[in-house]
């Protein structure tokens, strides 16, 4: 489309919203000082986290709460409890800092690590296991999401794709709202941001055909929190 052709396209639009011409620039938006961000520094942390919990067990997000010395012990009963299996795990710091695989491994369940330098044979292994276990970004109270990044230790296939899924996330990374995790985010990655960023809300679900609703057609049917007191 030629740019001619482009404002002869737009003309319609500025002329209903009382313009001769396109704006040629856009001010940009004061994100701090929105409704949403004020309304999130009025919370205390402790009404944030609540805030997550309350919402997060409204969509049959099952939560289990751990200190960090206990995280491991915690993510593999977890596990056992939605009915152990194969887990795949994401290798991150986290789970090397926690020894989460031999954890895992001392419960008897098959725990694999993600591995990225497998390529498409890591999605097939991610079809075949069970339970998937991740280091969540943090989470959002205002819907009781999880927002995951992916990286080359945290494929995205690990919660998309297995039956289950285990999202570690820890109580500094608890937001108010959408906005200020999205903040956050940009400014821990220094706009550098991740490949994928996915905001999971409780198990996949789906009413498309005449509002019924029906669970774990686009995803994993079971998911669970381990939050961790740090």
């Amino acid at each position: 489309m030629s740019t001619v052709e482009l404002e002869e396209f737009l003309k319609p639009f500025s002329s209903a919203l009382g313009r001769t011409t396109p704006p040629e620039s856009i001010e940009p938006i004061d994100i701090e000082n929105s409704s949403q961000f004020i309304l999130a520094n009025a919370m205390t942390k402790d009404e944030i986290v609540e805030k997550f919990f309350t919402e997060a067990e409204k969509i049959g997000v099952k939560i289990a709460r751990t200190a960090p010395s206990n995280l491991s012990d915690t993510i593999t009963k977890v596990a056992l409890d939605m009915g152990g299996g194969k887990v795949l795990f994401a290798k991150t710091e986290e789970a090397k800092k926690c020894a989460l695989e031999q954890a895992l491994d001392k419960a008897g369940l098959e725990a694999v690590a993600w591995d990225a330098s497998r390529g498409h044979d890591e999605i097939m292994l991610a079809q075949s296991s069970d339970i998937g276990i991740t280091f969540a970004y943090g989470g959002i109270a205002e819907t009781g999401s999880v927002i995951q990044a992916s990286s080359k230790e945290s494929g995205r296939s690990i919660c998309t794709i297995p039956a289950s899924h285990i999202a570690v996330v820890n109580k500094s990374k608890i937001f108010a709202r959408i906005g200020n995790a999205l903040d956050a985010l940009r400014k821990d990655f220094d706009g550098n941001m991740p490949s994928n960023v996915t905001v999971i809300s409780g198990p996949s679900a789906t009413a498309d055909i005449e509002l019924v609703r029906v669970v774990g057609v686009h995803g994993p049917v079971h998911t669970a929190i381990v939050f961790v007191e740090d």
